[in-house]
């Protein structure tokens, strides 16, 4: 879990595709969007997770999982499930 913060909501770990299973239809595959960009800082990795977690409720998606995680490098970027 080294790397790896939360933003405001629950979320899972490793960063692999996850199956989340749905009432009536089976098994969906649930995959990570990752942000274009890395920072150099934590800090504000944090704040980009907080601003793409707050577009997604605006626009009224409940189900977001935001995440900061960190680069082999040391970089950090965020990725987002919704």
């Amino acid at each position: 879990m080294q790397g790896k913060s939360e933003i405001g909501m629950t979320m899972r770990l490793p960063g692999h595709n996850t199956t989340e299973s749905v009432a009536g239809e089976g098994v969906v595959q649930m995959s990570w969007v990752y942000e274009a960009r890395l920072y150099d800082s934590k800090s504000v990795a944090s704040y980009v997770a907080m601003c793409v977690r707050d577009d997604h409720l605006l626009r009224g998606s409940n189900e977001v999982k935001v995440q900061v995680y960190k680069t082999r490098k040391g970089n950090y970027g965020v990725r987002y499930r919704h």
